[in-house]
C-alpha cells in the first residue's frame, strides 16, 4: 500500500512539473522559477518517504504524509492561481500594481515578451520609471524581441534624444512599418536645420500617413491646412486627412475636423458633421472640443441638447484650462436663461 502511495505521489509531482513546463511561457509571471523549485523540493520529499516508515512514532509518520499532501495541494493551487492571475494581467482585469509585480517577475526570469510589456507600462510613468522602461525595452531587443523598437524609439523622442531614436529606427528590420516611419520622420525633422527643404522626413511622413498611421494622418492634415513645412496649402486635402484620422479616434484631428465643418474651411459648412466630430474629441476629454460642442448644442434649443450642453460646459468651467473656463462660464449663464 505504501509503495502504491509513493507511486501516486511521484506521478502527481511529475504532473505538476510537466504542467509548469508546458504553461505558455508568455504568461506574465515568474512561474517557471517557482514551479521548478517546488518540483525539486517535492521530489526530495518523495525520496525521503521511506524514512517516514522507519519512524517509531506513528504520529510522526502521519505528520510526514500530511506534509507531503499539503505541499502537493499548495503546489497545485499555486500553479492554478498563477495561471488565473496571468490571465488577469493579460486582460487588464488585475490591479495595476499586481500586473507590474508579475511582469517584473517574468522579465527577471528572462521572458523577452514581458520585458517588452513591462517596459511599455513603465514608459508612461515619471522619469525614474522611464529609465527602468528603457532598460527593459533594450533588454527585450537584445533578446531578439523586435516589437521593442517602436516603444523605445517613442520614449527616446519624448526625451529629446532624436539622434539615438534615428539610429535605432534606421537599424530596424526593413521594410519599416508605419509606426517606425512616423517616428523616424519626427526624429529627422527635429534635427533638420532647414525643415521645409528637407524631403527625407516629409516622404517618410507621407508614407506613414498613406499606410494608416493615425498621428501621421493628423499631422499631414494640419500641414495641408496651414500650408507649412513644404506642404501645399490645401483645405480640401486637410479635411480628408482629418476625417481619416478622426475615424481612427485621433482626438486632435477630430477637433480640427469639427472646426473645419463648423466654419467651412475645406468645403461647405455642416454643423451636424461638426457636432459628430467634436463628440469624438470630447469623448477623449479634450476641453476645447467639449466647449465647442456645448456651444453648438445650445443652438439646437431642444431640452436634451440643452442639458447635454450644460454638462459639457460645466466640465470645462471646472477644468484646469482657465482660458476656456471663463468662456464656458459665460455660455452657461446664457444657457440658464434658455432652460
Amino acid at each position: 500500500m505504501r509503495k502504491v502511495l509513493r507511486l501516486l505521489f511521484a506521478i502527481a509531482f511529475a504532473t505538476i512539473a510537466v504542467a509548469a513546463l508546458e504553461v505558455d511561457t508568455r504568461l506574465p509571471l515568474g512561474l517557471m522559477l517557482w514551479a521548478g523549485a517546488a518540483s525539486f523540493g517535492l521530489a526530495a520529499l518523495i525520496i525521503a518517504l521511506p524514512a517516514f516508515d522507519r519512524l517509531r512514532s506513528r504520529q510522526l509518520r502521519v505528520a510526514g504524509w500530511l506534509m507531503c499532501v499539503a505541499l502537493l495541494g499548495v503546489s497545485g493551487s499555486h500553479l492554478w492561481i498563477s495561471a488565473e492571475a496571468a490571465q488577469g494581467a493579460r486582460t487588464d482585469s488585475a490591479p495595476a500594481a499586481e500586473v507590474d509585480h508579475m511582469l517584473r517577475w517574468s522579465a527577471t526570469a528572462g521572458n523577452a515578451e514581458d520585458m517588452y510589456n513591462l517596459g511599455v507600462r513603465l514608459s508612461a510613468g515619471d522619469a525614474k520609471s522611464q529609465q527602468e522602461a528603457e532598460r527593459w525595452l533594450r533588454a527585450a531587443g537584445a533578446r531578439g524581441y523586435a516589437e521593442s523598437t517602436i516603444p523605445l524609439a517613442r520614449l527616446l523622442i519624448a526625451q529629446g534624444r532624436y539622434a539615438e531614436a534615428q539610429g535605432l529606427l534606421q537599424n530596424a528590420t526593413s521594410p519599416r512599418d508605419a509606426d517606425a516611419k512616423w517616428l523616424l520622420s519626427q526624429a529627422i525633422w527635429a534635427q533638420s536645420p532647414n525643415q521645409t527643404s528637407d524631403n527625407a522626413w516629409q516622404s517618410l511622413l507621407r508614407e506613414a500617413a498613406d499606410q494608416g498611421q493615425v498621428d501621421a494622418m493628423a499631422l499631414v492634415g494640419l500641414l495641408h491646412a496651414q500650408g507649412e513645412q513644404g506642404f501645399m496649402k490645401d483645405p480640401v486635402k486637410a479635411r480628408t486627412w482629418y476625417r481619416r484620422a478622426a475615424e481612427k479616434g485621433h482626438a486632435r484631428a477630430a477637433f480640427n475636423l469639427g472646426l473645419d465643418y463648423e466654419w467651412g474651411m475645406g468645403g461647405l459648412p455642416d454643423r451636424e458633421q461638426a457636432i459628430a466630430a467634436y463628440r469624438i474629441a470630447a469623448a477623449q476629454n479634450l476641453p476645447e472640443a467639449k466647449l465647442n460642442l456645448g456651444v453648438l448644442l445650445m443652438n439646437r434649443l431642444d431640452n436634451d441638447s440643452l442639458r447635454e450642453a450644460k454638462e459639457l460646459l460645466s466640465d470645462v468651467a471646472q477644468g484646469d484650462r482657465s482660458d476656456l473656463a471663463a468662456i464656458a462660464q459665460e455660455n452657461i449663464e446664457i444657457l440658464e436663461k434658455k432652460i
